[in-house]
Order: C-alpha cells, then sequence, then structure tokens
C-alpha cells in the first residue's frame, strides 16, 4: 500500500483506479490499496437482508432527491458537513423516537389533552395514539398534532375515558420513509 500526504494526482480523488487499485483518503492522507477480492462464499440470509435494505434505502434517497424541495431540505439538514444522500440515506435506517408521554392534562375528560415527545434524525411526519383499556379493547385512537417546530406533539381526547390503572397509551410515530418508532405509557 503506498499513500501520501501532498501528491497533487492523488490528493482529492478516491474510488476504483483501473482494475487493480482503490484510491482513499484516510486521516488525511491519500492512500492507493490492492482492489480487494470478492468472496467467493455465497451470501448469508442475514447479507442478502441487508443488501435489500440498502438498496431500498438507496432507492428512498434517489428519489427524494430528485423533488427540489426534498434535495433542499436535505441538504439544509446536512449543514455542508453531510452531503444530502447521506442524509436521505440515515433518514431511512433511523426511525423516529418517543422520548415521552406526558399525561399531566389527561383526568378522563373529552378535551384533556395528552402531550407526546417524537423526534427522528430528519422529520417526524404523523404521530398516532391510541388509548386502551386494562384488556386491551381500544377506547380511543386518533392522530396527535404537531405544535410547531419542535418535537412536542399534542392528542385531545375526544370522549370521556375515566383512567383507571391499568389502562395503556400506545404512541407510534412514522418518518418520511414512514417507517414507525413506538412508544407505551401504562396507567
Amino acid at each position: 500500500m503506498s499513500s501520501s500526504r501532498t501528491n497533487g494526482l492523488t490528493k482529492d480523488y478516491s474510488g476504483k483506479f483501473g482494475d487493480q487499485y482503490v484510491l482513499r483518503r484516510k486521516n488525511g492522507k491519500s492512500l492507493m490499496t490492492k482492489l480487494p477480492e470478492k468472496s467467493k462464499l455465497p451470501m448469508t440470509e442475514a447479507q442478502k437482508r441487508v443488501k435489500a435494505n440498502f438498496r431500498a434505502a438507496s432507492a428512498f434517497a434517489r428519489e427524494k432527491l430528485s423533488e427540489p424541495v426534498m434535495r433542499a431540505a436535505y441538504l439544509k439538514k446536512g449543514n455542508g458537513v453531510r452531503s444530502a444522500y447521506n442524509v436521505a440515506m440515515s433518514d431511512f435506517f433511523n426511525p423516529p423516537v418517543i422520548n415521552l408521554i406526558n399525561v399531566s392534562f389527561y383526568n378522563g375528560h373529552a378535551g384533556d389533552v395528552i402531550m407526546v415527545e417524537a423526534v427522528d434524525d430528519f422529520r417526524v411526519e404523523r404521530v398516532i395514539l391510541t388509548l386502551s383499556d386494562e384488556n386491551n379493547n381500544v377506547l380511543e385512537t386518533g392522530d396527535c398534532i404537531h405544535t410547531g417546530d419542535g418535537p412536542e406533539w399534542v392528542y385531545t381526547l375526544k370522549q370521556d375515558q375515566q383512567p383507571v390503572t391499568g389502562q395503556q397509551i400506545k404512541v407510534v410515530a412514522f418518518d418520511l420513509p414512514n417507517h414507525p418508532g413506538e412508544g407505551v405509557r401504562n396507567m
């Protein structure tokens, strides 16, 4: 393997060079290494799933970057450090997370609110809340309303639902690739 810090020919290049070498950068150095050999072993089922998932992520990124508004949003999120493509790939692989289900304002009356904090590495698109009784019978379900630019979402009770021990609040948040992230709060 050869390396160089100041070679004008290779300092900003990376990728395959002919059929024998690969150019890459590591720790401020330009490296030229032998082309890696492909394994002759058949792929395992897990490797096939990973490969299919990367294909799906790449297709998602290409589709979203073909839309000028989405390209601009992904570029902005990258802050000049990561490419729009890398941000879109990351968006595909990272589902939303429910950080908080706040029942401080839930007293079981129509109009009471349940606050939800849902975050994603890019953007949460939709949040659905389901209130179930102690036997897992659905009492009420519906969309939460986003309160602004932050991670807060609000669900307003449609009808009286007396809070009792055993009730469960399940929240599912979806990101742009429509991947779910779940959170549960038992009463």
